[in-house]
């Protein structure tokens, strides 16, 4: 279906995003070195999971608020 294949692009479109190293700005002040491990669209925004370069645990966030994704 014409949906389905939507999907799936939406699919391939964001796996680009894991594996990516980025910057997290989400606190004033502190920038945090960090690994998208999952992504998903949520009401027409795209959110990623992150977890800290060195540190634990992860969150998910909207994709403006990092930097250098390419």
């Amino acid at each position: 279906s014409e949906r389905g294949e939507r999907d799936a692009m939406t699919a391939i479109e964001l796996a680009k995003y894991i594996g990516q190293t980025a910057t997290y700005h989400g606190v004033p002040g502190l920038v945090i070195e960090v690994t998208v491990i999952d992504a998903r669209v949520s009401w027409g925004q795209v959110q990623l999971q992150i977890q800290p370069v060195s540190g634990s645990g992860s969150k998910w966030v909207n994709a403006e608020s990092l930097g250098g994704l390419s």
